[in-house]
């Protein structure tokens, strides 16, 4: 993830005004435990969870069989899809980008 805003920052003057807002909120860092189950549901489907949560609870032997391959599965998605979306965003940032000098 930092380096899709590394890509998109390229052409932005005021990346380190977003990267701050961003590194306050950390979700990642937010137990998920304590929410309302309807809600835990839906965020276990963003790729906040699988940054620190998931792992931890896998070590700590909390999440298994069938959640831990479901776990996993959504975590390839996706790593598949920022991989996709970097490709894309990185071969137009080829075509713009321009250099001057030696």
């Amino acid at each position: 993830m930092r380096f899709m805003r590394a890509i998109c920052s390229l052409g932005c003057p005021r990346y380190s005004v977003l990267r701050l807002r961003i590194h306050r909120r950390r979700p990642s860092l937010f137990p998920i435990n304590i929410l309302p189950p309807a809600l835990a549901h839906i965020l276990n489907f963003t790729p906040f969870p699988y940054l620190l949560y998931f792992p931890v609870n896998v070590y700590l032997g909390a999440i298994k069989g069938l959640d831990l391959a479901q776990g996993l599965a959504i975590q390839f998605a996706w790593l598949a899809f920022f991989w996709l979306l970097s490709q894309f965003v990185w071969r137009r940032g080829i075509k713009k980008y321009s250099a001057v000098g030696g």
